[in-house]
């Protein structure tokens, strides 16, 4: 089986390479890996850190900046995979968490696997407390709205299946393409395990990039998504 890894960045100059390591490192003696990166229009020289690895990954690089979930559509379409597995670019996420994701989808536990940053707290390093608890409040609102019950909709670090595609239509731009992708994806019936991951979040100076008001486009994503398909 072959495992596409689509990595959103915009201005990860120094952590780009990084992660890439780290995903070369993970032993997955059951799938084939096919990294594709989407550069989304960056200026501060992750593009030309890039150029010099087009050849070795499929690279694609956006014509202006456009969001997160215009970016991963755009890996989407230009994955080969029998699954896909998104991975964002700051070294929030660890790809060595990459075999307890697929362990469910080899066993045949699960169609769908979250990677949630609830399910067991001492993997889990929080820089910021308003972050913690906001993002558990959202979390909690989009649940009650959505009809749903996944302890982390916002995580980073999602499997599925690429045929799910053909079934769920995506039109996210930005942060909130993880709620419309969950809420699509339990409308159409798939069965979703969480299993739990290391998460090391990083500081707004180091790059954080979602702010309070991606919370507004993220409970109205999880309302329109009820209707969409």
């Amino acid at each position: 089986m072959k495992i596409s890894i689509i990595i959103p960045v915009y201005n990860e100059k120094n952590t780009i390479l990084k992660i890439l390591e780290a995903i070369e490192a993970v032993e997955l003696s059951d799938f084939e890996k096919e990294v594709i990166i989407i550069d989304d229009c960056s200026t501060d020289g992750t593009t030309e850190v890039l150029r010099k690895l087009d050849g070795k990954y499929k690279i694609i690089y956006q014509e202006r900046n456009q969001g997160k979930g215009a970016a991963l559509r755009r890996g989407f379409d230009q994955a080969t995979g029998d699954y896909i597995l998104n991975q964002d670019a700051d070294l929030e996420y660890d790809p060595a968490d990459y075999p307890v994701l697929l362990e469910p989808i080899k066993n045949g536990q699960a169609d769908v696997v979250f990677g949630s940053r609830r399910l067991d707290s001492s993997r889990v390093r929080n820089v910021y407390k308003r972050y913690l608890w906001g993002g558990v409040a959202v979390n909690t609102a989009v649940n009650l709205i959505a009809g749903v019950r996944i302890s982390d909709i916002f995580s980073g670090s999602k499997v599925f299946p690429r045929s799910t595609l053909s079934k769920i239509h995506l039109r996210s731009r930005g942060f909130e393409v993880e709620t419309e992708l969950t809420i699509k994806l339990i409308r159409a019936g798939y069965r979703i395990l969480e299993v739990p991951i290391s998460y090391h979040a990083r500081t707004i100076a180091e790059g954080k990039k979602i702010r309070p008001a991606d919370a507004l486009r993220i409970l109205w994503t999880s309302i329109v998504s009820r209707w969409q398909t």
